[in-house]
């Protein structure tokens, strides 16, 4: 038998007790610096209904996020293209505002960019430059989000890292890219958006504080997500990322570290899709948290509660069942 959706009474009695701080986990002061989690929507999200999309957002609120990361609104440019419809990221929003939360929106995801990251060719980088500056700004004047009160912010659904980014001229490339992008998000919102960066451990003599340097004097105005956790190869190289750190103090740059709710599996080819996880244990969750205490970093933003934290997987509820005390407490 296919589920109803939730009566109006009843949805409205479950938004209440969200907004006094019930939920799953309660509330607490400590835990408002874990105030947003990513959502990584595919293809098939694109059959979802509406009563499903609220399960997911009401699952979120539960756990006690007040924000949204939508990564991407689909992919282009792609043999296999799809976008969420503009329907969609408006009723997410609406379900956002009647929760008390913010959606940020990433904008599509190029599939062209895996291709970008390993070209020599700067009339191929000018090129993918110059056609998601374009598709951002057809995008922005066709869409009336920003003025929604539960929009958050735009997201520029890229990884910067320094392996691929090796050259002066590279960079300067990079440094005029972010800010063009940045510049057509900011006249749509008023707000700075945001990009992840991580440190590649492919061996290179470039460092991610200088591709960041050379970022800012071009110009770029973004808020760096720190992507800090330890992947399947072992730990980030914790000097490199450190080093940027107090660049970014020294520019007096906001940004926040995402902290990774699941643990990457060794894949068993080197195919870049080959990709296995499992919702990391409460004490890799801890060791994050501590790097984030000494971060200087303005807020921590989980990667992702769903599915890594509302699965019904054995990991998925030891996490859940430690999760308030992750969120009310940065102690070990």
């Amino acid at each position: 038998m296919a589920r109803r959706p939730a009566s109006p009474v009843r949805r409205q009695l479950l938004i209440a007790a969200l907004m006094a701080g019930g939920g799953l986990v309660g509330g607490c002061a400590a835990g408002a610096s874990w105030a947003a989690t990513f959502f990584q929507p595919w293809k098939a999200h694109l059959r979802m209904r509406s009563e499903d999309w609220r399960k997911i957002v009401v699952d979120i609120r539960q756990l006690g996020f007040r924000q949204i990361y939508i990564q991407w609104l689909g992919w282009t440019h792609g043999a296999d293209d799809w976008v969420l419809s503009d329907q969609t990221v408006q009723d997410l929003l609406d379900m956002a505002q009647q929760l008390g939360m913010t959606l940020v929106i990433g904008l599509p995801h190029d599939d062209r960019w895996q291709k970008l990251l390993g070209s020599d060719s700067l009339p191929d980088i000018l090129r993918f430059c110059a056609q998601t500056v374009a598709d951002a700004g057809a995008l922005t004047q066709r869409v009336a989000w920003a003025g929604h009160p539960a929009f958050g912010g735009w997201y520029i659904p890229y990884e910067i890292e320094q392996y691929s980014w090796d050259s002066g001229r590279k960079v300067r490339l990079l440094a005029d890219w972010l800010k063009a992008l940045a510049a057509v998000l900011w006249r749509n919102s008023r707000m700075m958006p945001s990009i992840s960066t991580y440190c590649s451990q492919l061996e290179t003599s470039q460092t991610l504080a200088a591709v960041w340097d050379g970022i800012f004097q071009g110009g770029a105005q973004v808020r760096p997500l720190i992507q800090d956790g330890a992947g399947v190869y072992g730990q980030p190289d914790l000097d490199e990322l450190d080093r940027l750190r107090l660049l970014l103090q020294s520019r007096k740059v906001e940004f926040d570290l995402i902290v990774e709710l699941f643990q990457q599996q060794r894949p068993a080819s080197l195919d870049a899709g080959d990709f296995s996880a499992v919702t990391a244990p409460p004490d890799r969750i801890r060791q994050q948290i501590c790097r984030f205490e000494a971060s200087g970093a303005r807020r921590m933003i989980a990667f992702a509660a769903y599915p890594w934290l509302t699965d019904e997987t054995e990991a998925a509820r030891t996490l859940r069942a430690h999760w308030k005390a992750l969120r009310c407490s940065y102690a070990v």
